[in-house]
């Protein structure tokens, strides 16, 4: 099989389990987490600004998760245990950080909590730029 073969059928895969499997695989096999722990344990639960939560990661951290959380969020109607399910395991994909532990428990809650407000900001913005724009000739 030539060199290409494996990225020719990947990039005909479109099973979301195979790709998802092999994309949280690509991030627990880097050579460190994508958020540090210090970055982990600086998020705070009781920030609800989007953009401030992407702040306190450095520029590759945050482009890195923003991609994924926009998948994610292009995704309006999933139920609520898939979406904790989601951001459990980006969670420990992103961080390493096991949820077993006082310490992984802290972080996972305000993580879950900070990550969850920045899902549901990008989704807002994903359905105002779906809704058709309103005409100033309409009568609505």
């Amino acid at each position: 099989m030539n060199q290409g073969g494996g990225w020719e059928r990947l990039c005909m895969e479109r099973d979301p389990f195979i790709l998802t499997g092999l994309m949280w695989a690509w991030l627990e096999q880097l050579k460190e987490p994508v958020i540090s722990i210090q970055e982990a344990k600086a998020f705070n639960a009781n920030n609800t600004d989007a953009q401030t939560v992407l702040n306190t990661l450095d520029q590759a951290s945050k482009q890195t998760l923003t991609c994924i959380l926009n998948c994610m969020a292009h995704m309006m109607e999933i139920p609520e245990e898939v979406e904790n399910a989601f951001l459990n395991r980006s969670i420990k994909a992103f961080t390493w950080i096991k949820n077993n532990s006082e310490d992984g428990s802290k972080v996972y809650e305000s993580m879950t909590t900070a990550l969850r407000c920045v899902l549901e900001d990008m989704r807002s913005r994903v359905i105002e730029a779906d809704e058709p724009p309103t005409s100033p000739f309409s009568l609505t």
